[in-house]
């Protein structure tokens, strides 16, 4: 079976979210899961980072250097290029859903992660609302052959705002990065690691966009309490990741805190960095207003972290009994997880163990083979 892969989100050789999941879905399909179908990779970009010898070697590869905003507004507008007139396959797979025209849609596969854009359009910029906007999100999911969810709760949400037969879309995990493991305390590098971040101190770790959708402010303001606590004297708090919309307001509360200075923000981090970060946290704390899916906490569970989280969309069923779950709004309730983790030996190791054990349902192979069973049905 031939089939074309759009991997234009690869470009920018980003690591985390969505990116990610088409890097290792990709890598798994080209390394691991099959000889028996053909790939082709659509790789466009005015700049794209290299792509790894390993793709190149089992995969035909058709690269083009047009400008994507560019690219976006000829397909809105024009519906051209048709990328079956340069590329003939037996399905079309998007790991996301950039804009993509075809003579017979109904050979195209999209991974749908979330409608959050929907669900909450003020936690996304102009910019972000104009590019959702030029990718037709709506006619795409309408007219795609089959979609693929990242969880039951997207799959429910897909189908109650476009009112879509339940069998046109398909449930399947995405996996996590096998990087993600408990590492020996006595481990060089991360004894290196924390020597030259100066992470002597305990601390509270989370890793993510800093944007409104991710509720950080709740996590200062619950700091803030739990340094008033004598047994929280030598924390730390440490937010990680890249600069989203609303993160002035984030910063702004944290230069406002009375414990400014125990508040460290990393920006964006390398993965073997936050492999250590994940390693050397006392506890991993995710309070996101909404997630499709939501890696972080489930990497952070591959490291031996404990793990708080919130209580809506997508991570109850994700996490289950795995973590401490929060109403995201109740600054309290997130004080008193972190208290019940961090002061009680027996609980943390609790939620160790039943992190290790969910970790177990989440595997690339896994996601690869019921993703190509998708693909090969619907060419079918």
């Amino acid at each position: 079976m031939r089939i074309c892969i759009d991997i234009r989100l690869l470009a920018r050789r980003v690591f985390w979210g969505i990116p990610a999941y088409s890097y290792f879905l990709v890598d798994e399909f080209l390394n691991s899961v099959t000889a028996r179908d053909n790939f082709t990779l659509f790789y466009n970009a005015f700049k794209k980072a290299p792509l790894p010898d390993s793709w190149k070697k089992s995969a035909d590869i058709v690269e083009k250097s047009w400008p994507n905003r560019l690219l976006d507004l000829s397909l809105k507008v024009f519906g051209e290029p048709r990328l079956d007139r340069f590329i003939e396959a037996d399905a079309y797979f998007s790991p996301h859903f950039n804009n993509m025209s075809l003579n017979n849609q109904a050979k195209r596969v999209i991974t749908i992660h979330d409608l959050s854009f929907m669900h909450h359009p003020d936690f996304f910029s102009p910019r972000q609302k104009f590019w959702h906007w030029l990718q037709n999100y709506k006619r795409q999911i309408k007219e795609a052959g089959r979609l693929i969810a990242v969880s039951d709760f997207t799959k429910s949400d897909l189908i109650n705002y476009f009112s879509l037969a339940p069998e046109k879309v398909a449930r399947i995990y995405s996996g996590i990065n096998p990087l993600y493991k408990k590492l020996p305390e006595n481990n060089s590098e991360i004894l290196k690691f924390k020597k030259t971040k100066r992470l002597n101190d305990p601390f509270i770790f989370y890793l993510g966009l800093l944007e409104s959708r991710k509720n950080i402010g709740i996590l200062i303001d619950a700091f803030n309490l739990l340094k008033q606590n004598a047994k929280f004297k030598s924390f730390k708090l440490i937010l990680a990741g890249g600069f989203g919309w609303g993160s002035d307001k984030i910063f702004s509360l944290a230069k406002n805190s009375r414990f400014a200075k125990d508040i460290k923000f990393l920006g964006p981090v390398s993965m073997m960095d936050s492999l250590y970060l994940y390693n050397l946290a006392e506890i991993f704390v995710y309070p996101s207003f909404f997630e499709g899916f939501g890696f972080p906490p489930l990497e952070a569970q591959s490291c031996g972290v404990p793990v708080i989280a919130s209580n809506r969309a997508s991570l109850p069923e994700i996490l289950g009994n795995s973590a401490l779950l929060i109403e995201p709004w109740k600054t309290g309730e997130l004080v008193s997880a972190v208290e019940n983790i961090v002061l009680n030996p027996g609980v943390k190791k609790k939620f160790i163990a039943l992190g290790f054990k969910n970790i177990k349902r989440f595997d690339w192979k896994k996601t690869a083979q019921e993703t190509l069973s998708i693909l090969h049905a619907t060419s079918a």
